[in-house]
């Protein structure tokens, strides 16, 4: 959030000062498919910062060049969908900074159940 405009800025993770990008990691992860989560980057190697994206169909052209790290696995078709019908401006780009809550995505829940556990025994 570091331009307020949408455009990203750089990463909170490289946190040295100095470097304001992530180095590029593996490419080995294609995007072969809808549901992959990349990094988003300046257009050059190493210039990963704080956005990233989710394909939503194959992709080979981005091969090589961001680094896909995920898949979405569930709520492809509620979630992903739902955030690709945001507003629009005069030629088909996103409006920045729509706000878009995720709920519910049950991350966490494992742990707390671990810690209800640890407190009953």
């Amino acid at each position: 959030f570091e331009f307020l405009n949408g455009r990203g800025g750089y990463s909170s993770l490289v946190g040295d000062g100095k470097k304001k990008c992530l180095e590029d990691e593996s490419f080995a992860i294609p995007h072969d498919q809808a549901g992959r989560v990349s990094m988003a980057n300046r257009g050059t190697p190493h210039t990963n910062g704080s956005q990233f994206f989710i394909t939503l169909a194959a992709a080979p052209h981005l091969d090589g060049k961001h680094v896909c790290f995920g898949q979405v696995v569930q709520g492809m078709e509620e979630t992903v969908q739902a955030m690709v019908q945001v507003e629009r401006d005069g030629t088909n780009k996103p409006v920045p900074m729509q706000r878009i809550v995720i709920v519910d995505c049950g991350m966490g829940k494992g742990e707390k159940k671990k810690k209800e556990r640890r407190k009953s025994s």
